[in-house]
């Protein structure tokens, strides 16, 4: 599978997208003068990224099979030899796909012309929060030509490994049904992290995804647990805020002071005169 295939855009390139968040995320993001991509295993849904369960069990069949084949046992203790090589060898892949769960970051933004009551409710956990609106255009241009995303370290081998994440892609989240016989194909590693269960499909979502390609670490003679920690989300620089914030809307239910204190805030980044503040329209009838 080719990442264009994976990676779908959606139908309208100047569609609207928005995301909702926290005061405190907001400030941080104009402070740092970047867009923050969390690590996948702490957006909120442990199943981020995860397998269906006719992939695992094609996955063992097949591991099972290459290790009966290279092996080629003949008396029951060559073969219970066999097994327990399989076993071995089936956990220390899962183990090192966990990981490599944990090195996707992901920047989660919520396709609409129109303003969510429900993205309110569910991103944003205090009533003086914002949103800021965007565009698919305007964020992929703002990605393609940000700098290079600062590396980090982990420890491989004895040694500390510096890993470089890879430039940002962008693509509509496709939701579908995890049950049998549903299955992933085995030569993308980055299919989990475009599909999501049917119950999320409200959100219709565009994501931009950071993969880094940590190294095999779990089973490596040299390793023991525990796992290095790694960080917990990665920053895009963006030169220019307000060539990806098309404007920011205020929460429905903010304090009256509140729109004022967003306003100064944006000031103080001088972006006052280039971002407009709107108060939300959940609370007009039309």
């Amino acid at each position: 599978m080719v990442l264009g295939e994976l990676f779908t855009l959606p139908e309208d390139q100047n569609r609207k997208i928005w995301r909702y968040m926290d005061f405190t995320k907001f400030v941080a993001m104009l402070a740092k003068n970047e867009l923050f991509f969390c690590r996948n295993d702490l957006l909120g849904d442990h199943f981020e990224g995860a397998l269906p369960p006719t992939y695992n069990t094609l996955f063992e069949q097949h591991m099972r099979s290459v290790v009966q084949y290279n092996r080629n046992p003949t008396t029951d203790r060559d073969k219970a030899k066999v097994a327990a090589e399989a076993d071995a060898a089936i956990y220390h892949i899962r183990q090192n796909y966990e990981q490599n769960r944990r090195g996707v970051f992901i920047s989660c933004w919520h396709m609409n012309e129109f303003e969510s009551a429900a993205m309110w409710s569910q991103y944003t956990s205090s009533n003086n929060a914002v949103a800021i609106r965007s565009t698919y255009n305007r964020l992929a241009d703002c990605l393609s030509s940000a700098p290079p995303i600062k590396g980090f370290t982990v420890p491989f081998g004895g040694e500390m490994m510096t890993m470089e994440p890879l430039k940002p892609l962008i693509g509509v989240v496709k939701y579908i049904t995890y049950a049998p016989p549903a299955t992933f194909p085995q030569d993308n590693l980055l299919y989990p992290f475009l599909h999501k269960r049917k119950s999320f499909e409200h959100e219709h979502e565009l994501r931009a995804i950071i993969w880094t390609n940590l190294p095999t670490i779990i089973g490596h003679p040299s390793v023991t647990p525990p796992l290095p920690e790694l960080p917990a989300g990665l920053g895009v620089k963006i030169d220019d805020l307000s060539k990806l914030v098309e404007d920011v809307i205020i929460a429905p239910e903010a304090d009256s002071w509140y729109k004022e204190l967003v306003e100064k805030i944006l000031e103080k980044y001088e972006l006052d005169k280039k971002i407009p503040i709107h108060v939300s329209s959940l609370n007009e009838l039309f």
